[in-house]
């Protein structure tokens, strides 16, 4: 049997706060928003993997994490994503930090041998979905014909910022409804 895993940043319950803010800004028709339970950052997706596999990744992810300090990210835009194609969300893009992507790094490594990891090379934008747009235009999901929405830029980036003191190891079950988000383990982050 398999569950389809990814590994992500939990956010505190002050920025979930934060961030609920600014949906007044996005009253587009048809956008649903994501339950702000779901709201997390992913560091890395990992796919459809065998049960069987679940606890050697934890003890993997628990080596990683106890070795990785914590560190900071700050909100930089709450906007319409992925940048520069078809709008189909609302993400809330956080600043590209380099601990980051050297906590990502650390974690692909780590499961390399264990996991067929599909990686882009291609510069991760580190963000929250908020909300999506539930239909589909040619296979893909799609804004209902937004002109132009600009960036809600965040006035007081240090009001919208937060500690990274953990990952987690989820299990995202899709369905009618949208998916639904369980922890499998909590990993706590070094503060040496």
């Amino acid at each position: 049997m398999t569950k389809r895993l990814f590994i992500a940043i939990p956010l505190p319950d002050n920025i979930k706060t934060e961030l609920a803010n600014y949906k007044k800004f996005f009253t587009l028709p048809n956008l649903r928003w994501v339950p702000e339970e779901n709201w997390h950052i992913t560091v890395l997706f990992l796919g459809d993997v065998g049960e069987e596999k679940i606890l050697e990744i934890n003890k993997r992810l628990e080596n990683v994490s106890k070795n990785f300090q914590l560190f900071n990210l700050s909100l930089t835009d709450v906007c319409l994503g992925p940048p520069g194609k078809n709008p189909q969300m609302v993400w809330a893009v956080f600043k590209r930090q380099w601990e980051f992507e050297q906590l990502a790094k650390k974690i692909r490594e780590a499961l390399a041998d264990l996991l067929k990891v599909v990686y882009s090379h291609q510069e991760q934008i580190i963000h929250v979905t908020l909300a999506r747009f539930p239909f589909w235009r040619g296979g893909r999901r799609q804004a209902p014909e937004v002109k132009e929405i600009h960036p809600v830029r965040c006035l007081s980036s240090n009001r919208v910022n937060f500690e990274v003191k953990d990952i987690w190891l989820m299990e995202s079950e899709l369905k009618p409804a949208g998916a639904k988000y369980t922890k499998l383990q909590d990993f706590k982050l070094s503060n040496y």
